[in-house]
């Protein structure tokens, strides 16, 4: 027993293990913060800066890692280089690539991974930049090479009108952002 307004430390634990978490009105459980976003923008930029300190094929004009990891349709095709579609999505060509890319990650991915949880925005951006990746293997010319977060950035930002549009909010505003991109 304790006074009034006062509980042990064993029954404040055993109310709070009890309490059912809050859970989104897609219904998955509501992140505090959104570390799958940090985590992806941490990753490209990351990546982006060894691109910059890797030196340039003379050959083909491209850096080193872009060389060996962006999605070439002919490497994918005649060199069973399938793991260029997974890791095109983290390259960028240039600063303005990344940070255009990287600012829409930041402004909507921490409102999508709010709604939809880590996992699901982390499958969402993975499955977007493969779709992005796969659409430019069959729409590019065998010898171009492709690089950017770009196709996961289109997924990111058509999960959020159809989220946002079925959630009643306003998506005006990144209706106009596809339309400019």
């Amino acid at each position: 027993s304790a006074a009034v307004g006062f509980q042990c430390p064993e029954c404040v634990a055993e109310g709070r293990a009890s309490v059912r978490p809050v859970l989104s009105r897609l219904g998955s459980k509501v992140p505090t913060r959104p570390y799958v976003t940090y985590a992806l923008i941490a990753v490209c930029v990351a990546v982006f800066g060894l691109q910059q300190l890797a030196s340039v094929d003379p050959r083909t004009g491209l850096d080193a890692i872009s060389d060996q990891f962006a999605m070439w349709p002919l490497g994918i095709a005649v060199y069973d280089e399938y793991y260029r579609l997974f890791t095109a999505m983290f390259l960028h060509a240039s600063i303005l690539h990344i940070g255009f890319n990287m600012l829409v990650l930041w402004m909507l991915g921490p409102q999508i991974e709010n709604v939809l949880g880590h996992v699901r925005l982390g499958i969402l951006y993975v499955v977007a930049g493969l779709g992005g990746s796969i659409a430019s293997f069959w729409f590019s010319a065998p010898y171009i090479s492709g690089i950017g977060a770009s196709g996961a950035i289109f997924g990111l930002m058509g999960a959020y009108l159809v989220v946002g549009r079925r959630l009643g909010a306003d998506v005006a505003q990144v209706l106009g952002l596809i339309a400019v991109n």
